[in-house]
């Protein structure tokens, strides 16, 4: 059976708006973000075939908007860590012009940086992949995600067999929706021949007073 899966990033908080790195900090959605978060609701709502399971990060922005998600699905949900966002250590709340300086002043490659007690982009990659499997082994056919634009880039990342580095360049927006879709399986053990990206960061669902801009990875 060929999986559905429809990821979704967060609805915007303020360190999104003011230009602040997060990483695994339990900031809230903004006004604009609880916004966003209902109208990804009411646009997964009416979607065919119907999701049927809600998997999301365990941190609050996407907790927040899960349960959001929820009023107009009441769908099970299973919350997993696996989804967070990259940990930036000591760098979460810093600028994101600070965490680049760090990582030029380091002279290591962006994949291989590692922010003081956190973790790498190649660390994020295996988690993006382990995520994936995650919502591949579920029963439903169409499974939702919420998550972190880090986690997103690395699984768009794995499906078009780019590089970890090349997924940086992805621009991932608050309350966009990505599609996702596992090909047939090709054994009798159920391994799926691979990972297609449908639909990448489409915002056509949020109106347009409630459209953030996007950002690459750093």
């Amino acid at each position: 059976m060929v999986k559905l899966l429809t990821y979704v990033r967060h609805g915007s908080t303020v360190s999104n708006q003011v230009g602040r790195t997060q990483g695994q900090s339990e900031d809230r959605l903004s006004d604009i973000g609880l916004s966003q978060s209902h109208a990804v609701g009411k646009w997964l709502a009416g979607v065919t075939p119907a999701i049927k399971l809600l998997l999301t990060s365990d941190l609050p922005r996407c907790k927040e908007t899960s349960e959001i998600i929820r009023t107009y699905m009441p769908v099970p949900m299973v919350v997993a860590p696996v989804l967070r966002e990259r940990d930036l250590g000591t760098m979460s709340g810093v600028t994101k012009d600070e965490l680049r300086r760090a990582v030029k002043k380091s002279h290591l490659s962006p994949c291989s940086y590692r922010p003081p007690g956190g973790e790498t982009h190649e660390e994020v990659r295996d988690r993006a992949i382990g995520a994936l499997d995650l919502a591949i082994r579920q029963q439903a056919q169409h499974v939702a995600i919420v998550t972190h634009g880090g986690i997103l880039r690395q699984t768009a990342g794995f499906a078009m067999k780019l590089t970890i580095l090349a997924a940086l360049d992805f621009l991932s927006t608050n309350g966009a929706i990505s599609r996702f879709r596992s090909g047939p399986p090709v054994n009798d053990e159920g391994v799926s021949s691979g990972i297609v990206l449908d639909d990448w960061d489409s915002v056509e669902h949020l109106p347009e007073n409630i459209r953030t801009p996007g950002a690459k990875g750093i």
